[in-house]
């Protein structure tokens, strides 16, 4: 029997239709059962519907396209089997098709039902034990070794359906075991034993298969609908009647986490045997749902660990192997937040014609290497990388967990990018035909941090005015020739003193507010550096007071005494030497720090 619900703008109605084909369209018309459609986008024939004996219903299309439960269309002409319940939408309608259990057939085919699995209470256990065999000793001590053995294989993989079949035949002595799962609304055997009549030690397990004789398609949509277990008892009265079944069945419901009914373990009992005289009893149709229940956990426990090594791949692409294991135990630790962070960027500099001299695979494998290193110091300092782009990369700390003293960390990092380089010159240098040169910039700030990206492709990081400071600090290490450079905010949360160099209060390319810049030295064991830095630091103080010439001679004499080669004092003494150009008493003394 089927049941119909047409739904649209202008009707609402529910069908008991009980057998045969029925038709639906916009006119009353041909011999068929037929049921108006008042819809205008309707066609006059709009399709034919007739159950069939497996259960499943047969749609004929007869008019306008019908769209499907998966989105795609049944044209004019062309005709589809579905098992219900399913949706069909045409016109401006839409149709549902459910079909209604024959409640006159229940007791000439024996068929009961117990608790819905999990809504047990003492009182129906002990009735159970009442109705049924009651089991020894030794039968209750074999069913859970069975049980443990089961939920044992459900911690590793999908092997449990092959333990859970033979369980169904050899404890509860059916002559056939199944396990079934629903796919595409197509139900397929996964795993199938049976015991042979007349040699006990003759079993076998048969592959996987779509075959819809081996159990009856009526008995799972039951299950189905309902969500509990079905089985056959009979009685003294109807036991001749019943072996015109030949078999009595038993199914009970598989879930997965959202208590959707996935699949259906299923055993029969052959009915012209002493055994299969009464059916499936009460107990045993217990067993059967606790084995039931121990396929549903362990398919959540797949499921489970499938959704965290999903995590887990996810996690290790941006953070180390402990920040992953911490996030893998609470994801919500990636919930969108404001967080202080401190941001690293870092970019290797002439890439572009590095890359045009050496070729394509050359270039591969030297950015490989250079990567491979950079985020290993990265990780290593407890930062997690963000993003890698083009020639470099981008990093932070404090996020998605709180790191003590993370812009100490973020320095040493630095550090230990720059002490990579000669690694890679001694291997690159030659083929290069020069050095390869880092330029890092560091910044500390609030940004607001998350996921940003999908469900299937996480990308996890910062967004706001500090990333985009952070950035253009980086690309102003260009300007000064250092190779590392952090800002005011970096410098005053550091608890332990590094070797930093002040090169100016700056405004960076896009910024309204200057930010004081500081050059992070790492070699800053050159006999020399600490005098070189202290009168470049007092030749900016005279130019930020206003006073170019003490400031142009301070540079001057830098070169004298130490070279020419060192950026920020070539770049300090153009400054001066264009003020005093201009001739103006006064000038801005924040630095217009502009880059491309």
């Amino acid at each position: 029997m089927l049941l119909f619900t047409l739904a649209n703008e202008r009707q609402r109605r529910s069908i008991q239709h009980i057998d045969g084909p029925i038709e639906f369209g916009r006119l009353q018309q041909g011999q068929c059962a037929r049921i108006v459609v008042d819809d205008p986008f309707t066609s006059r024939d709009q399709l034919r519907i007739e159950e069939l004996p497996t259960g499943e219903v047969r749609v004929a299309n007869l008019g306008s396209p019908i769209t499907l439960p998966d989105g795609s269309q049944l044209n004019v002409g062309a005709a589809r089997r579905f098992t219900p319940p399913v949706r069909l939408v045409f016109g401006c309608s839409t149709l549902e098709i459910g079909l209604i259990p024959n409640a006159d057939a229940a007791p000439s085919t024996g068929m009961q039902t117990i608790a819905r699995p999990g809504q047990n209470d003492t009182g129906s256990v002990k009735d159970l034990f009442k109705k049924g065999r009651v089991p020894t000793a030794e039968m209750l001590a074999q069913w859970f070794e069975t049980l443990l053995n089961v939920q044992r294989a459900a911690a590793g993989s999908s092997e449990f359906y092959a333990e859970t079949a033979p369980a169904a035949v050899d404890l509860i002595g059916l002559d056939r075991g199944l396990v079934l799962v629903r796919r595409r609304d197509v139900w397929e055997v996964i795993a199938s034993h049976s015991a042979d009549s007349g040699s006990t030690a003759t079993k076998h397990t048969r592959p996987p298969s779509s075959d819809s004789r081996q159990f009856s398609q009526r008995v799972l949509l039951q299950v189905l609908n309902e969500k509990r277990t079905f089985y056959q008892s009979f009685d003294e009265a109807n036991a001749a009647q019943s072996l015109m079944g030949i078999e009595a069945v038993v199914a009970s419901p598989v879930f997965d986490e959202k208590n959707n009914v996935v699949g259906v373990v299923y055993g029969s009992r052959d009915m012209r045997t002493a055994a299969g005289g009464q059916g499936i009893t009460p107990l045993e149709a217990q067993f059967l749902q606790v084995l039931a229940g121990a396929v549903s956990a362990g398919l959540a426990r797949l499921g489970r660990e499938a959704d965290a090594a999903r995590a887990r791949v996810q996690f290790e692409q941006f953070f180390s192997p402990e920040l992953a294991r911490a996030l893998e135990r609470d994801a919500g630790i990636l919930a969108a937040q404001q967080r202080e962070l401190t941001l690293l960027f870092a970019d290797l500099r002439g890439f572009s014609k590095i890359a045009e001299r050496i070729g394509a695979k050359e270039t591969f494998l030297l950015l490989a290497d250079i990567l491979d290193r950079l985020t290993n110091q990265v990780m290593d300092h407890g930062g997690v990388v963000i993003d890698y782009y083009g020639d470099g990369l981008a990093a932070m700390w404090n996020a998605p967990t709180e790191t003590p003293n993370h812009a100490q960390k973020a320095v040493q990092s630095a550090l230990a990018m720059q002490s990579e380089l000669p690694a890679i010159n001694s291997v690159w240098a030659e083929k290069l035909g020069g050095l390869i040169r880092l330029g890092i910039g560091l910044h500390t700030g609030t940004a607001q941090i998350g996921n940003s990206g999908s469900r299937r492709r996480l990308k996890y990081g910062p967004r706001g005015h500090a990333v985009n400071l952070t950035s253009r600090v980086e690309a102003a290490t260009k300007i000064f020739g250092v190779p590392c450079l952090l800002t005011g905010a970096t410098r005053s949360s550091l608890q332990q003193p590094v070797p930093l160099r002040r090169m100016c209060r700056g405004r960076l390319t896009g910024m309204t507010d200057p930010v004081e810049l500081f050059e992070l030295a790492a070699f800053s064991d050159h006999p020399n550096w600490l005098a070189q830095r202290d009168r470049y630091e007092q030749a900016l103080v005279h130019y930020e007071k206003q006073r170019p010439q003490e400031c142009l001679t301070a540079c001057q004499a830098l070169q004298t005494d130490f070279g020419l080669g060192d950026g920020p004092t070539a770049w300090l003494l153009r400054h001066a030497e264009k003020v005093l150009a201009a001739g103006e008493p006064t000038y801005d003394p924040v630095f217009a720090v502009e880059t491309k």
